[in-house]
């Protein structure tokens, strides 16, 4: 290596020799790195893809409660007196605060596997909300000493060093957080395989549940129409009770779709993490799109579409 730097030192002269020396380094550096340029790429589209999943999983956990709690209320068991109405309501909701407090191992699951997908872009450098702007104190003393040098060449050496340094603090920055991003690759293998497993049980659970609420809760609906001993007319049921029970019933339609989605799009995300995984295990340059992520994507989109009716759907149930 040294009898070639100087090979190439004695034969092209000292400046051609900097800017090889310079060239050479660049090289190195980057060669260092355990990552290419595009497997940063999709690393980086893997993990800002999939930042909303928990949000989802959440937002479905709590319209899955709110489902079960508002049904209760559609229909009471016993219109003997206003007492029994009012017992059955309190028992109602303490049975549901009961589920809400409780120590739940589907929120666990879907809180570590997106803190693990949402803390990726610690690792990434912060973005610049301005172009890069010179120490003025510094740009001041060059400009008063380069008055005495034609044609502004002391700032000219300013900028140009001032560059030079910047470029080549990066130059060392990059493979320190391409290894990094290797790292926290390798550190999801077990994370992500084992809570998306449970997370999948647990969603299959909701939709079963949910399929049955949707069912009670026309059950009960239609209890309570039967039991209305006054404004039994049609425009008391339009105006009054429908609008209710079809806000309630949304909700639950909705949620379940949100289910279904979330069942399909896990499953998709732990196969791309997967692909990820073993496409980052060595340096190589990745030309095609790596499998199962279009699959993953088209679920993002579906998920997402119903994760906005679903949040839509809980607003004007609390509104009510």
């Amino acid at each position: 290596m040294c009898s070639l730097l100087y090979y190439f030192k004695r034969n092209t002269g000292a400046g051609n020799f900097c800017l090889i020396l310079y060239s050479v380094l660049f090289l190195i550096f980057f060669q260092s790195c355990v990552l290419t340029g595009s497997q940063v790429k999709v690393t980086k589209n893997f993990y800002s893809s999939v930042d909303e999943v928990d949000r989802q999983c959440r937002t479905l956990n709590e319209a899955s409660s709110t489902v079960t709690y508002e049904r209760r209320l559609l229909s009471p068991e016993n219109y003997s007196n206003d007492s029994n109405i009012v017992k059955e309501l309190v028992d109602n909701y303490e049975i549901y605060s009961k589920e809400v407090s409780s120590i739940d191992s589907f929120t666990i699951s879907v809180n570590a596997l997106g803190s693990y997908f949402n803390n990726f872009s610690s690792l990434l450098p912060l973005q610049k909300s301005s172009p890069q702007v010179y120490d003025r104190k510094v740009l001041s003393a060059i400009e008063n000493f380069s008055s005495y040098l034609p044609f502004g060449i002391g700032l000219t050496i300013y900028k140009t060093l001032y560059d030079l340094v910047s470029y080549t603090a990066r130059f060392i920055k990059i493979p320190h957080s391409r290894k990094k991003m290797k790292k926290y690759i390798i550190k999801g293998e077990n994370l992500v395989a084992g809570n998306s497993e449970y997370i999948i049980q647990e969603l299959q659970e909701t939709s079963r549940k949910l399929e049955t609420e949707k069912e009670l809760m026309k059950q009960n609906y239609l209890k309570f129409l039967n039991d209305q001993k006054v404004n039994k007319s049609p425009y008391d049921y339009y105006q009054t009770y429908n609008p209710v029970f079809l806000k309630k019933y949304h909700l639950a339609s909705s949620a379940l779709e949100l289910s279904n989605a979330l069942i399909e799009l896990i499953p998709e995300v732990r196969n791309a993490y997967a692909a990820l995984y073993a496409e980052t295990q060595e340096r190589k340059r990745i030309k095609n799109e790596i499998p199962g992520f279009s699959e993953m994507y088209s679920g993002i989109g579906k998920a997402s579409r119903q994760y906005v009716i679903v949040n839509e759907a809980l607003k004007q149930n609390k509104s009510h």
